[in-house]
């Protein structure tokens, strides 16, 4: 028997029915707030992450980033944020890689061989079990680097080269195509939410 069930039972008194409901009222409020303001959490968060995506600005991007990590235990990792999840995962990969990233209007000796190489050894940017987003997603910056880097891996002395023709290569190539998955995902989060608040 309960501590007030033993009270209740000395003193000759029950518990109120109206304060039952209210203790489950107020237990039900809770929970929605809650959900509520988890809700608005992730809606804003999604918003920001689009937002900084568009705007191409690497320092609006950290930021946003640095939100999301400070988020992570109890808004990206509970079930149903998987959008979320995809979208934050994507600006952090595309920030990896573009980050050392160096301005080259010119020509690079060496670059249409290198791209033609990585398009033909691995075609397909999305859809498929090899593609690049399959990459990006399964194994992360590791696994892009390690493709980025085959091409003349065998010839000593050029890694310095390796790194230009790479570094122009996720320009071109996989910095669109990452940046379109954060926004879409983060899109498809934002919608998420809203439904969810609404």
């Amino acid at each position: 028997m309960s501590k007030q069930s033993s009270l209740q039972k000395l003193s000759g008194s029950k518990a109120s029915p109206s304060s039952s409901l209210d203790q489950a009222s107020t237990a039900e409020l809770t929970k929605q707030a809650v959900r509520l303001t988890t809700e608005l959490a992730a809606w804003h968060l999604a918003m920001s992450l689009q937002e900084a995506v568009e705007s191409e600005e690497a320092t609006a991007v950290q930021r946003v980033l640095g939100q999301a990590s400070t988020q992570r235990s109890w808004l990206l990792e509970t079930e149903g944020r998987r959008a979320l999840r995809r979208a934050v995962h994507f600006m952090a990969l595309d920030l990896t890689l573009t980050s050392t990233q160096l301005i080259q209007t010119g020509v690079l000796s060496g670059y249409a061989e290198y791209e033609a190489y990585l398009d033909q050894t691995y075609p397909r940017l999305t859809g498929g079990a090899e593609s690049w987003l399959v990459v990006a997603e399964r194994e992360g910056a590791e696994g892009i680097r390690r493709r980025l880097m085959e091409f003349g891996k065998s010839e000593a002395g050029h890694e310095a080269d390796r790194e230009a023709l790479m570094r122009r290569y996720v320009a071109l190539r996989l910095h669109p195509m990452l940046t379109a998955q954060a926004i879409v995902s983060a899109a498809k989060a934002e919608a998420e939410a809203e439904r969810q608040v609404r």
